[in-house]
């Protein structure tokens, strides 16, 4: 049959075995098989084992290839020894949150970056619990701080003045088959990310005991979150904070600078930062893609060069809530910025509800159903008078408004207020967009 080992295949002998095809198979749905290896002979000594796979054009002792364009072995779930345990934890206590731009500090307890390696069925998430009462976190909108997932965990939304401190719980989970663990190499807190090059990257084969061959040409570094406000949960590449100044830190064995340049959705041209420095961005950015090179000049004796580390400290901006001003502090207030419905200061993240009494509500997601004339109006907000809008991010969840018999046709957009409108252009035919 096709993909299986003929038993005229040069090299395999009528006495020994050999593996081909699939192991799966109506006695074995699994394909899973115990295979016994008696190495008492090698008691005390260092053993390998090696899949050797033979792949040849040339009929053994006259016999035709079955298939001359077999791909090869496809070897995956090797277990040596016993299960892996089903599931496991390590709890570290005590994290204070930042105080550098004095008390209260905006950042709170800013980000958890987490340098690790999960498969598909070796998977880690995080549990927050408040270190003085020993209970689950709830951030601020109520919801527990429980099974986060992702190389980046956001925390802006913890209240630092609550939850004096944290413990972070790192839960393991070995999969249904109990093959393999999810690798914490280290974390940290704050506003710092990057990566120490500890985790195997298979894209890039110039990443290798724990650094980057520079020499092989430029390396991309791009951080991504998971949002667990979607169902399921969406991967997206910009925080929940716009980003004002970064500081790029370039651990190396050489000593010439790299060039790095930010590129993001929100500037139409990359933007050159400086390594070892503060670099104030010329707008915010809220996610970027780093790339990073060096110019190589063999002539200098310049040709190489080994980078085991690149970290970016990053200056996040915050908007203000519920601002009021009192001039004369005599309990009168002048002017407020305070209902719920504006949103923060400077940027607007909520829907417009409703008046209820003399408060405006808001809400922070709202649902647009098709008219007959196959338009769908709302989502309406509010903004202040003689606002400017330099930027917009749109995110779309379970969207069912789409074409059924063009998979590339979505929907157009348009922004209206009053009897003007502007086109934000086509939206992409998914249940989820951003």
């Amino acid at each position: 049959n096709q993909g299986q080992i003929q038993s005229g295949c040069q090299g395999v002998g009528s006495t020994q075995s050999a593996l081909g095809g699939t192991s799966v198979s109506t006695n074995n749905p699994s394909g899973w098989a115990d295979i016994a290896i008696d190495l008492t002979d090698y008691v005390g000594q260092w053993v390998q084992l090696r899949f050797v796979m033979e792949h040849n054009n040339v009929g053994g002792n006259g016999n035709t290839p079955t298939n001359y364009t077999m791909p090869g072995w496809y070897i995956d779930n090797v277990r040596l020894g016993q299960l892996l345990p089903a599931n496991g934890w390590m709890k570290v206590r005590g994290f204070l949150p930042s105080v550098n731009g004095g008390d209260p500090q905006p950042n709170g307890y800013g980000l958890l970056n987490m340098e690790l390696e999960t498969t598909q069925t070796g998977t880690l998430n995080v549990d927050v619990y408040n270190t003085q009462t020993g209970l689950l976190v709830n951030d601020l909108d109520g919801n527990p701080m429980s099974g986060l997932t992702g190389d980046i965990i956001e925390l802006w939304n913890i209240d630092a003045n609550v939850h004096k401190s944290l413990d972070f719980m790192f839960n393991f989970d070995s999969g249904p088959d109990r093959l393999s663990t999810a690798v914490l190499h280290g974390f940290n807190i704050g506003t710092r990310i990057g990566t120490g090059f500890n985790q195997t990257d298979l894209a890039n084969p110039e990443i290798y005991g724990g650094a980057w061959n520079a020499m092989a040409g430029p390396y991309a570094y791009q951080p991504t979150l998971v949002d667990t406000g979607f169902s399921p949960s969406i991967e997206r590449i910009n925080f929940d904070h716009p980003i004002v100044a970064i500081k790029p830190t370039v651990n190396r064995e050489c000593s010439e600078a790299p060039d790095i340049q930010l590129s993001t959705t929100e500037q139409d041209l990359p933007e050159d930062i400086v390594v070892d420095q503060w670099n104030q961005l010329s707008s915010p950015m809220f996610g970027f893609e780093a790339l990073i090179s060096f110019n190589f000049d063999p002539a200098n004796n310049f040709f190489d060069c080994r980078v085991s580390e690149i970290w970016f400290d990053l200056r996040f901006g915050h908007h203000a809530n519920d601002v009021r001003v009192d001039l004369a502090n005599d309990g009168d207030i002048d002017w407020a910025f305070d209902q719920p419905a504006f949103g923060a200061l400077g940027r607007q993240t909520m829907f417009y509800n409703a008046k209820i009494g003399d408060v405006h509500t808001g809400v922070d997601s709202k649902t647009m159903t098709l008219n007959l004339a196959a338009q769908a109006v709302g989502g309406g907000f509010v903004l202040p008078y003689g606002a400017t809008v330099t930027a917009a991010d749109i995110v779309f969840d379970q969207n069912t408004i789409y074409s059924t018999t063009d998979a590339g046709e979505g929907f157009d957009l348009m922004l209206a207020v009053g009897g003007l409108s502007e086109d934000l252009g086509a939206m992409p035919n998914a249940t989820q967009c951003s």
